[in-house]
């Protein structure tokens, strides 16, 4: 058999779906994608212009390229960290009663013969919920368009 579950194994299954697809939309509603594409856009531009300005030994503009770079860059952490701030609370909580359930349950479940406990297995059904969820979500927004 490729995979075997234990009971455990399918509890934190369901369990990872779950939150995986909680925070992925929870990024997705709280994430301005275009502004965070539009800063991507001028840190990119900024660092073209500071190369220039670096070829032609032009050290205030080089300078002044830095600043505005950080300034976006700045802007960017901020987008990207809402989403974080407000999923951190739950996930803490989640994790503790996790750890208080299956942290003794040892082996939750084997792939191609690779034993995983309940953290690992727990990633890897994370990470790969997340993946497609982030694919309908982006699908879905740009047919919506």
């Amino acid at each position: 058999m490729i995979i075997h579950l234990t009971h455990a194994g399918q509890a934190i299954t369901l369990i990872s779906f779950a939150i995986a697809s909680l925070r992925t939309l929870v990024r997705f509603k709280f994430t301005d994608i275009p502004k965070l594409t539009e800063n991507k856009e001028k840190i990119k531009a900024h660092q073209e212009r500071m190369k220039d300005a670096q070829k032609k030994k032009d050290y205030e503009a080089v300078q002044r390229h830095q600043r505005e770079m950080m300034s976006a860059s700045m802007e960017q952490m901020k987008h990207s960290m809402k989403p974080m701030i407000y999923s951190m609370l739950p996930y803490l909580v989640i994790f503790g009663w996790l750890k208080t359930h299956f942290a003794q349950t040892g082996i939750v479940a084997t792939i191609f013969g690779f034993s995983l406990g309940w953290l690992g297995w727990y990633i890897l059904c994370s990470m790969i919920t997340s993946m497609a969820v982030q694919r309908v979500i982006h699908t879905a927004r740009t047919n919506k368009t």
